[in-house]
């Protein structure tokens, strides 16, 4: 019933330049949203996440926000949402905070996070941005788009686009529940 809400751009896989470029093309096709959300492919959802994410990035009380983490894993799912307690009554949330620089090539990259527990807002990062969920105001993406000119790249591209967020004024913060699960395996 919402297939008019569908935008897509098909590409031969010959022609395919990478994730970043991949993105890129993503937020091409933006017109009039409020809100952006970029995710991996292999992800489920808690019900009514959407406005679950509205009101997480509303909690942040900051126009620039962005949340953005590596997502709880798949099976985590029926610990979590309204009515929830979490896992072993504990509401955990990975936050990014490690970076490595000697990823492949060279490239800086997210090496992984920790834990942050009974989180009751947002919680501000070290301007450290995941792939895997970034969910703000659709303006983050028109003013600092993927960048088309990183073909294949895959190291690299978090550490860029946070730094690139960072200098537009956004600000990157875990969020405080998880809605949103990845399947890992």
């Amino acid at each position: 019933p919402y297939r008019d809400q569908i935008r897509m751009t098909r590409v031969e896989a010959s022609m395919a330049q990478g994730p970043v470029w991949a993105r890129s093309q993503g937020s091409s096709m933006i017109k009039q949203e409020e809100f952006c959300m970029q995710i991996d492919a292999h992800m489920d959802f808690s019900d009514n996440f959407d406005s679950l994410m509205m009101e997480a990035w509303a909690k942040a009380d900051n126009e620039y926000a962005i949340l953005s983490s590596y997502v709880n894993d798949m099976n985590t799912m029926p610990f979590h949402g309204p009515g929830k307690k979490g896992v072993n009554g504990v509401f955990e949330v990975p936050h990014l905070c490690m970076v490595l620089f000697h990823g492949a090539g060279g490239m800086p990259r997210n090496w992984g996070t920790k834990c942050a527990r009974h989180l009751s807002q947002p919680k501000l990062t070290n301007a450290v941005w995941g792939a895997g969920l970034s969910f703000s105001k659709c303006h983050a993406e028109k003013k600092v788009p993927d960048d088309i000119h990183l073909p294949k790249i895959f190291d690299g591209e978090e550490f860029s686009r946070a730094a690139r967020f960072w200098t537009y004024g956004y600000d990157i913060y875990t969020p405080h529940r998880a809605y949103i699960f990845h399947d890992y395996k």
